[in-house]
């Protein structure tokens, strides 16, 4: 198991009056553990690249990292807010419908299909427990739902022999370091996008 793994989620802004939103020790570490899921999940894609399939899973690599290390447990269902748990209407709309993955001039094999497919539907519903209830049970299956799917690929990985660039900082022959400084690095713009969300979500309440 990885000992470079992401800390609990730092002190947010207080739940709303009447709520009980603050993640607990539970709740963080299936946070964290969707996160760190969301990155094999990554790193098996680009694995997939190296090894000669369609460069097109680079750009859903990046998908699922920013699905999976967003999830955002204060952007949650209240009376005036529907939450999303951090995953943007963009992001969702990708993710829900990626008609791409059964395009007959694509080739994949029926066993990667099946597994994009399924890592799309395991990205698109982890913040939507994120968002009614912060679910860490449901996370914990997710993950368990992901690392199966990842380790159905028979064979060990080949080094990649792709070196475009993936998500901002990563490249296809990324090390596990480079990865989380990426992931470090993303957080922070994810950080202020959510800070000013929220500022003008507050704004409009006045």
């Amino acid at each position: 198991m990885s000992t470079s793994s992401f800390s609990t989620p730092p002190p947010g802004p207080p739940a709303p009056e009447g709520t009980n939103r603050w993640p607990g020790p539970e709740q963080s570490a299936a946070l964290a553990a969707t996160g760190e899921a969301g990155l094999r999940a990554a790193g098996w894609l680009r694995d997939l690249v190296g090894r000669g399939q369609p460069r097109c899973l680079l750009d859903l690599a990046g998908e699922i990292t920013q699905a999976l290390t967003g999830l955002d447990p204060y952007d949650h269902d209240t009376p005036e807010h529907e939450g999303r748990g951090g995953m943007m209407p963009e992001l969702r709309e990708r993710l829900t419908d990626p008609w791409w993955i059964l395009d007959g001039d694509l080739p994949l094999t029926p066993g990667h299909r099946a597994a994009l497919l399924v890592l799309c539907g395991a990205a698109c519903t982890a913040p939507v427990l994120v968002a009614n209830g912060l679910d860490a049970a449901g996370l914990r299956a997710v993950c368990e739902v992901i690392d199966h799917t990842i380790g159905a690929d028979p064979g060990p990985a080949e080094p990649a022999c792709y070196s475009g660039p993936v998500e901002d900082g990563v490249r296809a022959d990324a090390t596990p370091d480079d990865v989380l400084r990426a992931f470090s690095e993303q957080r922070v713009h994810q950080a202020a996008g959510v800070a000013l969300w929220r500022f003008v979500h507050e704004a409009r309440r006045l």
